[in-house]
């Protein structure tokens, strides 16, 4: 079976863009609604830039802000006086109160007539399905172009998104949990998503360690939406990989050392990597339930975080990663002052603050070793 089938979206895709060209001129002087449907911003900067240089009419650029409440007052606010011969939006997918604006625009779908040039407006699945829904009037004026990724764009897209976000997770370590839009950007964080719906319609089998990857990546998403039952499940079918292929014979290259290579690390030694960023997280999202449960269960939470904390710090141990280490361990911590166990943080504060002391590590990392030992004075 070929894993990754080839597809000839660049075909199509131009075959999209003449067809566009042409209905631009054909309706040029008179109103006429365009809707350009395509889920990635690398491919839609493309398509711009070939339709720019195919059409024979100058096409003007609105970006909408997310804080818009109306389409039409908004389109005719920019404009003013001027006469465009086309107009081009973007920026929908990011309207905070996109239900609104599309309940509005359907209400106002016969103003939209006295523009008179074509209007095309850039969405992505999702708000394709919004408008279907919210504005069946306004979308029935509409003629639709789709542009599509090509498969293996998709799969290395993933791939390289899912690394990016696993190394700057390692980078930035467990001070602090950073958002996949804090660091992929907003829409990337989205695209990764549709880019796994889009593979998965058309029956893609990713390999295994790309599918813990992203499954690790969803998973964050989740966790930083406060959907906790969906971030572990996800969480845990991650871990799962990533455990088995450690407890394997790695002295040959399998396909997860191709698709997450990391520098000076063996196989085994990858896979041991995962799981302590995996299981850091898993505690993550058990702290987050004991602070929601407090009254209730939550001292249980507390000790299952800090069975997750501590088995983090085990697999970068046996991984030799003592920068790792050093960087996760101040969690761990928390947790025990948490649950008060005194003589556990003491062993602990002692040796985090030595990491700390041998490591490259931030000053607050230090700071936070001397507040337990102050805290378990105190006590």
């Amino acid at each position: 079976m070929n894993v990754y089938p080839q597809d000839d979206t660049v075909t199509q895709n131009q075959s999209q863009i003449d067809t566009l060209s042409r209905t631009l001129k054909l309706s040029e002087g008179e109103f006429s609604l365009l809707l350009l449907r395509c889920n990635y911003t690398t491919l839609r900067e493309k398509v711009v830039k070939q339709l720019h240089q195919k059409s024979s009419l100058p096409i003007r650029e609105v970006y909408v802000n997310a804080s818009i409440d109306n389409l039409y007052r908004t389109l005719e606010t920019e404009l003013l006086e001027e006469q465009p011969a086309v107009v081009m939006v973007f920026g929908l997918e990011q309207v905070k109160a996109i239900n609104e604006v599309l309940a509005a625009t359907n209400l106002a779908r016969e103003a939209f007539l006295n523009f008179p040039f074509p209007l095309l407006l850039w969405i992505n699945d999702q708000l394709w399905k919004k408008l279907n829904r919210r504005a069946p009037d306004f979308t029935g004026y509409a003629t639709t172009y789709v542009f599509l990724q090509s498969s293996a764009d998709l799969i290395q897209f993933l791939h390289q998104k899912s690394q990016q976000l696993f190394n700057t997770v390692l980078e930035i370590g467990g001070c602090s949990f950073v958002s996949n839009s804090k660091i992929l950007g907003e829409y990337c964080a989205s695209e990764l998503q549709l880019a796994d719906q889009d593979l998965q319609s058309r029956n893609v089998t990713l390999q295994p360690a790309l599918t813990a990857g992203l499954r690790f990546v969803i998973a964050r998403y989740y966790y930083a939406h406060q959907q906790i039952s969906e971030a572990l499940e996800q969480y845990h079918l991650s871990l799962k990989f990533w455990q088995q292929e450690s407890g394997r014979n790695l002295s040959r290259t399998t396909s997860f050392e191709i698709e997450y290579p990391l520098i000076n690390s063996s196989p085994l030694k990858t896979s041991l990597i995962w799981e302590g960023i995996i299981l850091h997280h898993l505690g993550l999202c058990l702290a987050y339930q004991a602070e929601q449960h407090i009254r209730h269960t939550g001292q249980g939470e507390w000790q299952q975080a800090r069975l997750y904390f501590e088995q983090s710090l085990e697999s970068f141990e046996r991984a030799q990663r003592q920068d790792l280490v050093a960087k996760f361990i101040n969690q761990l911590g928390e947790i025990l002052s948490k649950l008060e166990d005194w003589d556990a943080l003491f062993k602990l504060a002692l040796k985090s603050r030595k990491l700390h002391q041998n490591e490259n590590s931030k000053p607050l990392q230090l700071a936070q070793d001397y507040g337990f030992l102050d805290g378990i004075l105190s006590s």
